[in-house]
């Protein structure tokens, strides 16, 4: 399984020195890499990770990614869509979805307060409100393990390609309904 985190950038908390922000990449398997240290700066870190249809797999790896990058200094790690879960077969994220405050997203709230750092979660299978469908979840946890806010995917994707395959996430997933801004 590919995984691995990047310390993507130092970005300045000056409200006069926002920009530019200050890139650095870190080897997750050297630490081999350069950052410049700021004054009042966030430390940001984006997770790499192929995610496979075992929830306890995927929460491993995830849980590894969110050690390296708090020990790498980072504030804020960031997960891909569908980091929890993807599934094999067709309807199989319907059996894994839950509401929020489940198991699995207690578990990623667990594990930000643990190791001090906020996480932004793409896509979690979040249970929808009929069993023949889910809701496509982002979620922002803060470094005490509360969620601070949610955004359900709102544009679902769905192609049909003339002769060629048919997709349509509609059939499984709930289109969320509203922008939230943190």
């Amino acid at each position: 399984i590919f995984s691995k985190v990047h310390i993507v950038m130092n970005f300045c908390l000056n409200t006069q020195l926002s920009f530019p922000y200050k890139f650095a990449v870190v080897s997750a398997s050297t630490g081999a890499g350069k950052s410049i240290a700021m004054a009042n700066s966030v430390r940001i870190a984006a997770a790499q990770m192929t995610s496979v249809n075992d929830l306890g797999v995927n929460f491993a790896t995830c849980s590894r990614l969110v050690k390296e990058a708090a020990s790498a200094g980072a504030k804020l790690l960031c997960f891909p869509e569908n980091f929890s879960f993807v599934g094999d077969l067709e309807g199989e994220s319907l059996t894994v979805a839950e509401p929020l405050d489940g198991p699995i997203m207690n578990g990623y709230c667990s594990l930000a307060r643990e190791s001090n750092i906020w996480l932004s979660l793409g896509g979690f299978q979040e249970k929808g409100s009929d069993d023949a469908h889910l809701r496509n979840t982002h979620v922002l946890i803060d470094d005490n393990g509360n969620i601070r806010s949610t955004y359900s995917k709102m544009h679902l994707f769905d192609v049909d390609v003339p002769g060629g395959a048919v997709y349509k996430e509609s059939s499984f997933t709930e289109a969320g309904r509203k922008h939230n801004i943190s």
